[in-house]
């Protein structure tokens, strides 16, 4: 269910929902591994800042031989022609368990496994065909320092090695849609795959299959992913992350956001906030959605009520607030009917992959609902 105002006519952008777009072709024998099984020469190293990576997410960019997310459900795509590339990463950050990840070669099945110092992406198939391989970040450990350097937990993305007679190519174009996620543990995928001490969370949670993923995915829409655990609207997250309003301009502490104009955000934020008076929450809520809309004045914010109703009247309020001061693409979105606590969650609160898989398909039949009453 969802409530709204009539929206501008005049409103215009290419409409996303028309056609699919698919970058990945279909290639017979893949083989992924993910330790290295070869040496190549330092002249065969690409580093990270190479525009011919295509990075997905929150990315810290400024250095030339790294590039470094703080976030699950960030991507690293790369396309070359020939037999092989290792993926290369930094992994002297962590003092406590790595984090884990996705890895996909062309339309090859995903295969999960541990950050490593080199990573590589192999095929059996011709040497002169194309090949696209993809990272997701699928889980870091939610309590070590995410946000005030030296970090702790994060993915550092250094480059390449390529294999004999490899090329990196130019990307495959982006999905003509961007939608940016702001929101907490459960917008991350924690947990998503069981309960378990803090040690097993990295290979507990998923980011790659959180309803925010899902929902970019369902859409065809490149996912920018903002979570941490425990964040609120008045309570800072795990990790060391300020409470939301603080924390949005940045990718971690002192490195601001990439500049981006995304067709949609999506603000799932409220769940963490139990202990906070409504009064309260309804104040720093319309702040908070002051910012996103200052931060990004032309997308369509979605405002989620959170699985377990905390705060929803205020959400709700505010929501109805701003519209009624002409904000015509701001809508609350209902979720009372999507997630059962005892069926569709693990713990009672984070969604089990039943659960984000519910929450997927009714946001984005929410999403695509209200994009193309604006594009008529």
């Amino acid at each position: 269910m969802v409530h709204r105002s009539k929206m501008n006519a005049g409103l215009c952008f290419p409409h996303p929902l028309f056609f699919r777009f698919h970058p990945f072709f279909l290639l017979p024998a893949l083989v992924l591994l993910s330790a290295s099984s070869w040496a190549a020469g330092a002249e065969n190293r690409i580093p990270a800042s190479d525009p011919r990576f295509s990075l997905w997410g929150s990315w810290d960019r400024r250095a030339a031989d790294r590039a470094i997310t703080v976030n699950t459900g960030s991507v690293i795509v790369a396309r070359f022609s020939g037999k092989s590339l290792t993926f290369t990463f930094d992994t002297s950050i962590y003092k406590h368990e790595k984090p884990t990840l996705w890895l996909r070669l062309d339309d090859g099945e995903w295969r999960e496994i541990e950050v490593a110092e080199r990573i590589d992406a192999a095929t059996t198939g011709p040497a002169n065909q194309t090949h696209t391989a993809r990272l997701v970040a699928k889980g870091f450990r939610e309590w070590d320092n995410r946000w005030s350097p030296p970090l702790e937990s994060a993915l550092v993305f250094t480059g390449v090695i390529l294999g004999e007679g490899t090329k990196l190519l130019a990307p495959p174009p982006r999905p003509p849609m961007a939608i940016v996620f702001f929101g907490d543990s459960i917008s991350e995928g924690v947990l998503a795959l069981g309960r378990g001490a803090q040690g097993e969370w990295p290979k507990l949670s998923d980011g790659r299959r959180s309803f925010a993923f899902q929902t970019a995915e369902l859409l065809d829409a490149v996912p920018h992913i903002v979570g941490f655990g425990r964040l609120g609207i008045t309570v800072g997250g795990n990790g060391g992350v300020p409470r939301a309003i603080e924390s949005l301009p940045f990718v971690y502490q002192g490195v601001k956001r990439e500049r981006l104009q995304p067709t949609a955000v999506v603000i799932n934020l409220g769940t963490n906030d139990a202990a906070a008076k409504a009064e309260q929450f309804a104040q720093e809520y319309l702040a908070y959605v002051a910012a996103v809309r200052q931060a990004y004045p032309l997308a369509h914010i979605f405002c989620m009520r959170p699985f377990n109703g905390a705060h929803s009247r205020e959400i709700r309020g505010g929501v109805e607030r701003l519209q009624a001061s002409e904000d015509k693409m701001i809508y609350y979105v209902d979720t009372s009917t999507w997630i059962d606590s005892k069926t569709d969650t693990t713990d009672g609160i984070h969604p089990n992959l039943a659960g984000h898989r519910r929450a997927a398909e009714g946001l984005a039949s929410v999403i695509r609902q209200m994009l193309a009453v604006g594009l008529k």
